[in-house]
């Protein structure tokens, strides 16, 4: 049962065959299969968490990820999807898109005021000629995240991102920064 109808009878939720879809996803996706090797290599790297993000209409998904060795950590997990506002994953894919489709995000979002949006046109300006973002406690206080977007024939499909508490970003920024570019570049592989 995919969905089930709630005993108030008003409405439905996530049936447990979900979690049949999720499992099949993870097993068989030839998306999975291509990204989870680079994320592995980029928590080697790093020792933390890596995640790769895709945008699903107003949110961003984590569709794969590597947990960090680390028992103080970032608690995301995979299918935890965030709003593409908040963290660094959202805005480098944010910064990525045409102005019609990040007007309509921003207006989602409650974002119209003129100065506010002029703020944001600003910021992913800057993130888009970065090439990646940082973002800190956007999403959860006291983490930090370094993200890069990941492109298939020049469109934005996914970031690529490294999750950590704050204190062990800000103490090896460069190198995450660099290992998380590198990573970027090898996605999308041939899926």
């Amino acid at each position: 049962m995919f969905s089930e109808e709630q005993p108030s009878g008003k409405r439905y939720t996530v049936g447990p065959a979900a979690l049949q879809l999720m499992r099949n996803f993870h097993t068989f996706s030839p998306l999975s299969e291509g990204v989870r090797p680079v994320l592995k290599r980029l928590q080697d790297q790093t020792g933390e968490m890596s995640a790769y993000m895709v945008p699903v209409g107003f949110n961003a998904l984590c569709v794969e990820m590597v947990d960090s060795p680390y028992a103080l950590r970032c608690s995301y997990q995979q299918g935890q999807s965030q709003p593409l506002i908040l963290g660094a994953s959202s805005k480098v894919i944010l910064a990525q898109f045409n102005e019609k489709r990040l007007l309509s995000t921003l207006t989602h979002f409650g974002i119209a005021d003129e100065h506010e949006k002029a703020k944001w046109f600003n910021e992913l300006r800057c993130i888009k000629k970065e090439g990646y973002a940082l973002s800190t406690s956007e999403f959860d206080l006291g983490v930090s995240s370094v993200s890069a977007p990941v492109f298939l024939n020049k469109k934005v499909v996914g970031a690529i991102s490294v999750m950590a508490p704050t204190e062990r970003i800000n103490n090896k920024k460069n190198s995450i920064v660099f290992a998380v570019l590198q990573a970027a570049r090898m996605l999308p592989p041939e899926w």
